[in-house]
């Protein structure tokens, strides 16, 4: 997580579970270009430090997910919730809480744009 006064080249830069908070922030600020340009870090950090299939790649893909579909941008919001899905299958199965958890807002945004849930 990017912290004030931390550089993001720190080598001991952590994504941490709480990577949402500060992105969530932005759009209720009137930046959420900012909390994607945040979010975009993040996930950029985390498929670098982990690999682009690992649980901390869903989790980081969860919360953009939800700032662009609360924004409107379905679209989008699908395309984080798909491959967070797919990540969370592959690793924890269909059947684990927070496979189930990102299902269902996926299926929510598939739902609010008339999208095709997976």
């Amino acid at each position: 997580m990017c912290l004030p006064g931390a550089r993001e080249d720190d080598p001991g830069l952590e994504v941490k579970m709480d990577v949402g908070r500060p992105g969530r922030a932005l759009p209720s600020r009137g930046d959420p270009a900012g909390a994607q340009t945040y979010y975009g870090r993040v996930l950029r950090h985390a498929e670098a430090t982990h690999g682009p299939e690992h649980p901390t790649v869903a989790t980081c893909l969860n919360s953009p997910g939800v700032v662009v579909g609360d924004h409107g941008d379905l679209a989008a919001a699908r395309a984080c919730f798909e491959r967070a899905l797919r990540i969370d299958k592959a690793v924890h199965g269909r059947d684990y809480a927070t496979t189930q958890v990102v299902r269902a807002r996926h299926e929510r945004a598939c739902t609010q744009s008339g999208a095709q849930r997976r």
